[in-house]
């Protein structure tokens, strides 16, 4: 956990220019792979669960990328 965490860590302060291009390559994948779409859902909420919670801010930016 503290591996991860550590991992993570240096993208924090770019939130909102992973957050667009995670959009993009979902929307491009998922285009294209749906099962590939999925296993991008999961590492972003594997990533959004990795400190024991999901806030409604989290969750609202993974149900965004469901749709």
């Amino acid at each position: 956990k503290v591996a991860t965490k550590a991992t993570v860590k240096p993208f924090k302060h770019k939130g909102k220019e992973l957050k667009k291009a995670v959009n993009n390559i979902v929307d491009l994948l998922g285009a294209v792979l749906d099962e590939l779409k999925d296993d991008i859902i999961t590492v972003c909420l594997l990533i959004c669960a990795i400190d024991g919670k999901i806030t409604l801010k989290e969750k609202n930016y993974i149900k965004q990328l469901i749709r």
